[in-house]
């Protein structure tokens, strides 16, 4: 197999992995069976870890994280749909 790699700049890193995020996601949207399903979320865990590190996070607070939002806010786990929200002081609220 035949390539080419280059360090890519600090400005253009978190472009580049926004745009490799959106391939993964679409790669996940494509696959056809449950064991590569499995490999799009591992690419795209990856690319989430690279992003959070960007922002002054390393895994461990990602997923710390994620267990605060969860349990302050629910998760996906039960198929519970969040519908509408209203936020008091708001337009239309």
């Amino acid at each position: 197999m035949a390539y080419e790699a280059r360090t890519a700049s600090p400005d253009e890193l978190g472009a580049l992995l926004f745009a490799k995020l959106q391939e993964e996601v679409n790669e996940l949207l494509g696959a056809t069976s449950a064991a590569d399903a499995l490999d799009e979320v591992a690419d795209i865990l990856e690319v989430l870890a690279a992003l959070a590190s960007r922002y002054g996070a390393d895994e461990e607070d990602l997923r710390l994280t994620q267990r605060r939002k969860r349990d302050t806010r629910g998760g996906f786990d039960r198929g519970v749909v969040l519908c509408w929200t209203e936020t008091p002081g708001e337009p239309g609220a």
